[in-house]
């Protein structure tokens, strides 16, 4: 495992330079292709959110669906030289609940900033002027958020407030294809699954996966408009905990973007 953390850390000093991919026209195997693409994401967040503390020796948790509009903003960085190619994705969120759990009414905020990074392979190309392209996708995601919870005691007059910075690194592969459907009109589907167990700080990422669609139209050889949808999913244990110790959050809406190559 201190072999799989150092090969990630080590990537990350590598590329540190999605999904998106470029379909121009090919500039030649010995030019670099860059695309920079800045996004609105909007989704719907679900999951167990579970709020542990200390009773008599015992670990008690608060397990609670969470389902609440976010708001993530994103921009999306790659750059390819032939088959290979390497990609920067920020990702920034924030959403708030409000809801009474067992009797009791919790605020709870969350806010932070995801990170995708990773190389890719170009597996196969079909077709000659724009090509459907196949990508081989290595990398990982970086999570850093902070947990602002605040709920009403039982006790008259008396609240109850925590705040929690976290992160999480998790490594994930996939694929993704795209092609062209006219002239102007392409197409992209990017999977992805990760996690695998991983072990950094205090949090083990045991799962995670991502799906992206999206349609992407040419306004010329340089700016494109992408309209989407993505699913985000993550399931971490928090290893101070014996037990009530898993968080699982699923975020899925549509995305929108617009993608400038050079």
């Amino acid at each position: 495992m201190n072999a799989v953390k150092g090969i990630l850390c080590i990537t990350m000093l590598l590329i540190a330079v999605l999904e998106m991919p470029s379909f121009a026209e090919e500039t030649g195997n010995n030019e670099w292709e860059w695309t920079i693409v800045p996004y609105v994401w909007i989704p719907s967040m679900k999951g167990h959110l579970i709020i542990g503390h200390e009773v008599p020796s015992r670990d008690v948790g608060v397990d609670e669906i969470i389902d609440t509009p976010a708001l993530d903003g994103m921009l999306h960085l790659e750059a390819r030289k032939g088959a290979f190619g390497l990609f920067l994705q920020s990702n920034y969120f924030k959403f708030d609940n409000d809801q009474g759990i067992r009797g009791v009414n919790v605020d709870i905020n969350v806010m932070g900033w995801m990170f995708e990074f990773g190389g890719f392979y170009r597996l196969g190309e079909w077709g000659n002027k724009r090509p459907g392209v196949l990508d081989l996708i290595i990398g990982g995601r970086h999570w850093s958020a902070t947990t602002e919870v605040t709920a009403n005691s039982p006790v008259p007059g008396v609240r109850l407030e925590s705040t929690q910075g976290n992160h999480v690194l998790d490594p994930l592969v996939g694929l993704r294809f795209g092609a062209y459907v006219t002239d102007r009109l392409a197409f992209t589907i990017w999977g992805d699954i990760g996690g695998f167990g991983v072990n950094n700080t205090n949090f083990e990422a045991i799962r995670s996966w991502q799906t992206l669609g999206f349609l992407e139209y040419d306004f010329n050889d340089m700016i494109s408009l992408q309209v989407g949808y993505r699913a985000l999913a993550l399931n971490v244990r928090d290893k101070n905990l014996s037990s009530n110790n898993e968080m699982k959050i699923t975020a899925q809406g549509p995305v929108v973007g617009l993608s400038f190559r050079f």
